[in-house]
């Protein structure tokens, strides 16, 4: 998802999120709903004499909730884009922390690079000097290609 804010004193902003597709709240829920399923069913076939369900199913649980974990460590991150008359800035928050990116206005080069087999993703690549910076990696590809043209709109406008 693209957040453009705007102008704001010579100067254009862009958030970059991922889709999330559940809230932490909405993670434990489903997590205790399935859990509570879980117990019931495997504490029948339990009742009955299967009890090797048992911890197969508190294996299954357990790797569900690590999952769900995963998915929503990856939707926490994101991608601030600041472009002023002198410089682009890159922002990157991830669970591991937070990553800065700064190159010169006037040098800069977007490069959209296409899939190189079938099933990959594009990339999009902000850089100069030798030094380039994917940005918007977890994007779909009609967002890459709209923040590519908005870029390019607001870089080849005379500041």
């Amino acid at each position: 998802m693209i957040v453009h804010q705007g102008s704001k004193f010579e100067q254009q902003c862009w958030i970059l999120l991922p889709n999330a597709s559940l809230t932490c709240h909405q993670a434990k829920v489903l997590l205790g709903a399935v859990g509570v399923g879980m117990a019931l069913i495997s504490g029948g076939f339990a009742w009955a004499g299967a009890w090797p369900v048992l911890p197969f199913a508190g294996i299954e649980l357990g790797l569900l909730g690590w999952g769900l974990s995963w998915s929503l460590r990856q939707s926490a991150g994101r991608e601030v884009i600041t472009v002023n008359p002198v410089a682009i800035r890159i922002e990157r928050t991830a669970n591991r922390g937070r990553v800065c990116y700064e190159f010169h206005r006037a040098w800069v080069r977007i490069d959209w690079q296409k899939p190189k087999t079938l099933g990959e993703p594009s990339r999009l690549l902000l850089g100069s000097h030798g030094r380039r910076v994917e940005i918007g990696a977890f994007l779909i590809e009609e967002e890459k290609a709209a923040l590519l043209k908005s870029l390019r709109q607001v870089l080849s406008s005379s500041s």
